[in-house]
């Protein structure tokens, strides 16, 4: 498997595709922008035009109360580096589609990262971020 070349049988897609649902609904609701950044993201990933009905069908049986990405991530395969680089970048993509940011998706995020033993800088990356986000809501609040 390789995130880079989006060579991925079919199972490493199923995987991929409860990340992305996983980072959806990390904030416990599923904006529509979400749903559809998770399915241009699988699009590009199977340089898919549609995707595949197995595909749609996975994705609609989501659950996300039994979901658990540590073990979701570890399954993948992905194993630092550039692959971790390059699926956070994904989940990433996802969280920020609905212009919403929270703690629970910077957590995941941070799940993830950890499970797939994302370099030190990314996971530093994430960590600014969320901190900063949650700055500014609190200025914002007072």
């Amino acid at each position: 498997m390789t995130l880079a070349s989006k060579k991925l049988s079919k199972r490493e897609t199923e995987l991929l595709a409860d990340l992305l649902m996983g980072a959806a609904y990390a904030d416990d609701r599923l904006e529509n922008e979400e749903q559809k950044a998770v399915v241009k993201i699988l699009r590009e990933m199977t340089s898919a035009q549609m995707l595949p009905v197995w595909l749609m069908n996975h994705l609609s049986r989501f659950d996300p109360k039994s979901f658990n990405a540590e073990s979701t991530a570890r399954e993948l395969g992905v194993s630092g580096g550039q692959e971790a680089k390059i699926l956070l970048g994904l989940l990433v993509r996802v969280t920020e589609a609905d212009d919403v940011h929270d703690m629970d998706e910077g957590s995941y995020l941070l799940k993830v990262a950890k499970a797939v033993n994302a370099p030190a800088d990314v996971i530093d990356n994430l960590t600014v971020e969320v901190l900063d986000e949650d700055i500014e809501e609190f200025e914002i609040e007072m």
